[in-house]
């Protein structure tokens, strides 16, 4: 696939699906693949258009904290930026202002088709995909 620099080409390009049938090939046929040891993971996506996050989804989350606060009745939505990603493996830098660093492990769905008021029962034609994550927080 020379002409595909990186997912957002897969999905620009809608060709998912063949790159999943080369991975999966490639699984079966250890002479056609590459050694896992030799590659370097990058960020999923390079410079993705936006990125909503998620938190507190979960009950058990908020105890977690041990700061004294009701659990929220709804799950807080913020923001992230491209910059603050790294690939599988690459370092996640703990500033030297920050105590600690929490971390927490995500599901990621990578929209490949935007919309708006997109119904629950056509949301899953929207996603490109489906990742996981290791968010870390100050």
């Amino acid at each position: 696939m020379p002409d595909v620099r990186d997912l957002s080409d897969l999905i620009a390009q809608q060709r998912i699906n063949e790159a999943r049938s080369i991975v999966e090939t490639a699984s079966l046929n250890p002479a056609i693949g590459v050694p896992l040891s030799s590659v370097t993971f990058e960020r999923t996506l390079p410079a993705p258009g936006k990125i909503f996050c998620i938190g507190v989804n979960y009950g058990g989350r908020n105890a977690e904290y041990r700061d004294s606060q009701d659990a929220p009745t709804k799950p807080s939505v913020f923001v992230r930026f491209p910059s603050s990603f790294t690939g599988h493996g690459q370092s996640l830098i703990r500033p030297p202002e920050s105590p600690q660093l929490d971390y927490e492990g995500e599901i990621v769905a990578v929209i490949g088709t935007g919309g708006r008021r997109i119904s629950r029962s056509n949301a899953r034609r929207h996603i490109a995909g489906l990742t996981l994550g290791n968010e870390g927080t100050i």
